[in-house]
């Protein structure tokens, strides 16, 4: 099955919500960033609201499917940053799941172009992989739009 094709679904669990029709994603020739929401928490105050995540990357010939998860507070903050990165091409937007398995970092460069670079963790065996994605500034909107959406429907 290709990374793109994989579906992540939500087992029932007391305090969290199913999540449906949301995505994340970008995808190029041999790059691919999926963020699939699949449930939110219920039992906890806005900020630190869990949102559990299924996350596929596949960058040049490495590729996995790993579960995650954000609060919604720090989506929130994410959002902010995106529409500022969206607005001036400058600075950066960080998301970082938590307990932090996964990291990425939009940054805006002088040529117009939004470089995104990643880490993504397993602690278990001590395991890294970075991984860096360029993106033309064209597929901001429809990512920031996408993060908008979620937050509205979790909050």
């Amino acid at each position: 099955m290709r990374d793109e094709e994989v579906e992540f679904v939500e087992e029932p669990d007391v305090g969290w919500v199913p999540l449906s029709g949301h995505e994340i994603a970008f995808k190029s020739a041999s790059d691919l960033l999926r963020i699939v929401p699949t449930a939110f928490a219920t039992d906890t105050s806005s900020y630190y609201r869990g949102i559990r995540l299924g996350i596929s990357v596949r960058a040049g010939p490495f590729s996995g499917n790993f579960p995650g998860s954000i609060y919604l507070g720090d989506l929130q903050k994410f959002a902010e940053s995106l529409a500022s990165l969206c607005a001036s091409i400058e600075g950066s937007a960080d998301f970082v799941s938590s307990p932090h398995p996964f990291r990425l970092q939009f940054t805006g460069t002088h040529t117009g172009a939004v470089a995104i670079d990643g880490e993504i963790w397993d602690f278990l065996n001590r395991n890294r992989l970075l991984v860096r994605f360029d993106l033309d500034q064209t597929f901001l909107p429809p990512i920031l739009s996408s993060v908008r959406r979620l937050i509205q429907d979790c909050s």
